[in-house]
């Protein structure tokens, strides 16, 4: 047997061994990528439709949350959480703007989250709430009794992240939402201590 054949033959385990190790670890990566990058589908909606939602109470209690994504040039995207279905519901439009005073108003749970804050969120070990929990929190005099001081985040022109430090207890909250808005009115109405971090601070 030639020294050539009798090589190949010894190495026949390791490679077959190697070739089905990779096959595996291809399947395993393969199945984990499709369940973690899969999303729920999604439908396009044109403003008017949302707006016709939040306007008929009715219709806005079918909506769970929304999240608002700001984008560049006074843009956001809107992704809607309906309570009958994992479908997103999804709107484009100005950001800032009248849409979420409507949302606030409607009294649905939303959130301001842009791509870099959806990232830091990893690094926040703090108890989120939403911005109508803390719209309405913000005009309870317990609640208000309860917060030493707020400092906004900035995150973008037009959205930042709120951290909220209790009285006696060294816990914090976070809220991501528009900035300034109602909600920096509603902070000072209240004569909450109250500071801006700037982004690159």
């Amino acid at each position: 047997m030639s020294t050539a054949r009798r090589l190949l033959r010894a190495q026949n385990p390791f490679l077959v061994g190697s070739i089905l190790f990779i096959l595996l670890v291809g399947g395993y990566l393969f199945a984990t990528r499709s369940a973690t990058e899969e999303q729920p589908p999604e439908d396009v909606l044109d403003v008017q439709t949302l707006q016709d939602l939040l306007t008929h109470p009715d219709q806005a209690a079918t909506i769970e949350r929304i999240r608002i994504e700001p984008r560049d040039h006074g843009e956001g995207r809107y992704v809607v959480t309906l309570k009958s279905s994992p479908r997103k519901q999804v709107v484009y439009a100005e950001f800032p703007g009248t849409l979420t005073r409507q949302i606030y108003e409607a009294g649905i749970m939303y959130s301001v989250k842009s791509k870099a804050s959806v990232r830091e969120d990893s690094e926040v070990r703090m108890k989120e709430i939403d911005a109508m929990s803390f719209h309405v929190l913000l005009g309870d005099k317990e609640e208000i009794d309860r917060i030493e001081s707020i400092r906004a985040e900035i995150l973008g022109p037009d959205h930042a992240r709120y951290v909220i430090s209790l009285k006696g207890t060294r816990s914090k909250q976070v809220v991501y939402a528009e900035f300034p808005g109602t909600i920096v009115q509603q902070i000072q109405d209240v004569k909450i201590a109250y500071s801006v971090k700037a982004k690159d601070d």
